[in-house]
């Protein structure tokens, strides 16, 4: 694989990781091939010209992860209460 720096379409990009962030949260199985092109997709937006996209992507897996932990708590509160 050539790691040359390259042009990279975050929104393209984040569809896919995003997905598999999600796969992943909730326990779900993920395919090796899939594991292993999110590690290429991850390398090349944080390499990417003309400017890096690693901190968008840090943003967007952070809100990602904020809407994930919030939901878990919305059924926790509802099972045990809001002073969970």
């Amino acid at each position: 694989m050539n790691l040359q720096p390259k042009r990279v379409n975050f929104d393209e990009a984040w569809k896919t990781l995003k997905n598999s962030v999600e796969v992943l949260v909730n326990l779900q199985s993920l395919e090796r091939r899939v594991w292993d092109d999110n590690f290429s997709d991850i390398y090349f937006l944080c390499v990417s010209i003309p400017e890096p996209h690693s901190k968008r992507l840090y943003r967007s897996l952070r809100e990602c992860l904020e809407v994930h932990t919030s939901k878990i708590r919305e059924v926790l509160c509802w099972n045990f209460g809001d002073n969970f």
